[in-house]
């Protein structure tokens, strides 16, 4: 088809107005036009953490890593579990953990490489209660209680019954702490002191992962 001479210069008035149109569009829109990426992370950028480790609840271990890489300073730290460390961008830092957990560093370098690794930290409840085996109720102001100790992993004392030769219950506690030197049985019985003898204790504890224990025992009255 034969364009006039009018149209043939509304066709370049048009294509040249959507021309200037999309060069205006991309100057004031630089975002919408993506940046080739130029960083190239070689695939030998490996950090270690070592061996899995083993701990008592409450305790603190030391977290090393190793990398085949020299740090620079210009990393950036991410732990998977930052509440339990000492520090989030220290090279050794302290953890501890109150359960079994798996541990992960990951670590951004400068030209926003990753590498990562992580690490499993079982953490174990020790049974740590000791009852003592003799105390001594005459008042004066040593062992006059029977008083039970407990360590970090124990989260209560959830029953604790004294019983008599004649398997009589002559002191019962329930939820209480342990190592309260106001909480324990004074030696009486009905309000009456009892003769130097040979008590029987059931000890019933809950762990503070929420698991019940039971532990029994003997107690000696003496004066």
């Amino acid at each position: 088809m034969l364009l006039s001479r009018t149209h043939f210069l509304l066709v370049l008035l048009f294509a040249s107005f959507g021309l200037s149109l999309q060069a205006s569009s991309i100057d004031r829109f630089p975002d919408l036009v993506a940046s080739p990426d130029t960083t190239t992370c070689p695939d030998d950028f490996l950090i270690d953490l070592g061996e899995d480790i083993r701990i008592i609840y409450g305790e603190e271990v030391g977290i090393y890593f190793s990398s085949n890489r020299p740090m620079d300073g210009d990393e950036q730290w991410m732990w998977s579990d930052p509440t339990h460390l000492s520090c989030l961008s220290c090279p050794t830092p302290t953890y501890s953990p109150t359960e079994s957990t798996s541990l992960t560093l990951s670590i951004i370098d400068g030209d926003g490489c990753i590498a990562s690794d992580e690490l499993f930290v079982e953490v174990i409840l020790k049974d740590d209660i000791f009852v003592p085996n003799a105390f001594s109720p005459n008042n004066d102001g040593v062992n006059d209680l029977l008083v039970v100790y407990t360590g970090s992993s124990i989260a209560q004392i959830t029953r604790l019954r004294i019983l008599n030769s004649n398997r009589d219950v002559v002191f019962e506690q329930y939820n209480f702490r342990g190592n309260a030197n106001n909480i324990g049985w004074d030696g009486r019985y009905k309000g009456e002191l009892q003769n130097p003898s040979v008590f029987a204790y059931v000890l019933e504890v809950e762990l503070v992962d929420g698991s019940l224990q039971q532990l029994t025992g003997t107690i000696a009255l003496v004066r």
